[in-house]
């Protein structure tokens, strides 16, 4: 197969951080994109995720200890992978 080209968006809604789902994690989109060009027996596949460099929190979680700190990590910005399959 020839040249191929696959946007993706992904959206996240209305999750929380703790069992009483009193704290809510903010929404987020995401967009993402894959180019996958032939040569031979294989294929080189370029991937941009998070395309538009969204930033939002990866996970989120309250403190174990029971303060009423909400500890947020985030997501890595926008990623450059470069791939080879064989077909």
């Amino acid at each position: 197969v020839g040249l191929a080209a696959r946007p993706v968006a992904s959206s996240h809604r209305g999750a929380y951080v703790d069992d009483q789902n009193l704290g809510g994690r903010a929404g987020y989109t995401r967009f993402d994109s894959r180019l996958g060009i032939p040569f031979g027996r294989a294929r080189l596949t370029i991937d941009l995720i998070n395309t538009l460099n969204r930033r939002y929190d990866a996970t989120a979680f309250p403190d174990p200890a029971g303060s009423s700190a909400i500890y947020r990590y985030p997501a890595a910005g926008r990623v450059l992978v470069l791939g080879l399959e064989n077909r």
